[in-house]
């Protein structure tokens, strides 16, 4: 399988795609692996029965069979461990992505952030109100002081 599979050129609904035919090839790999291992196991009986009953050329030929089966067999579950390695590597790019997909402009959410508080329109107003706000707190607590018998001398405030 290819060792430098790289789905950054792709975006996240077709790196899916992509993962998805993958495993699809690797569960068609499995059922021909499983196929394999029964005609291993079918010939691997028909030698220890060649052997049971003494036929010794129709055991070694049945042996034959069973290590062409197991090479073919051996190629198979490589095959179908190297696309596993390349699922996995592909489904932990899948997550980078993702991320890269969600990724929060600063510019763009500074933007929206002036246009929904005004800010955009009249980009002194929100300084104007926020000093005022902080007088007018000054002038409640001076109040409640005041109200409290805590009242600061005049010539300490502004």
């Amino acid at each position: 399988m290819d060792q430098a599979i790289n789905l950054s050129g792709m975006g996240q609904e077709d790196a899916r795609r992509y993962i998805l035919a993958h495993i699809t090839d690797l569960n068609v790999l499995k059922g021909k692996i499983k196929e394999k291992e029964a005609e291993l196991d079918n010939w691997k009986s028909r030698s220890a029965l060649a052997d049971e009953r003494g036929l010794l050329e129709l055991k070694s030929g049945a042996e034959a069979q069973a290590s062409l089966i197991a090479e073919e067999l051996a190629k198979l579950q490589a095959e179908a461990a190297a696309l596993q390695s390349d699922i996995d590597t592909m489904k932990s790019q899948l997550s980078v992505l993702g991320a890269r997909e969600r990724r929060i402009d600063p510019d763009q959410l500074l933007a929206e952030l002036q246009m929904v508080t005004g800010e955009m329109e009249n980009p002194g107003k929100a300084d104007v109100e926020k000093d005022l706000k902080a007088v007018e707190a000054d002038q409640a607590l001076a109040a409640l002081k005041a109200s409290l018998g805590m009242a600061e001398p005049q010539d300490k405030q502004e």
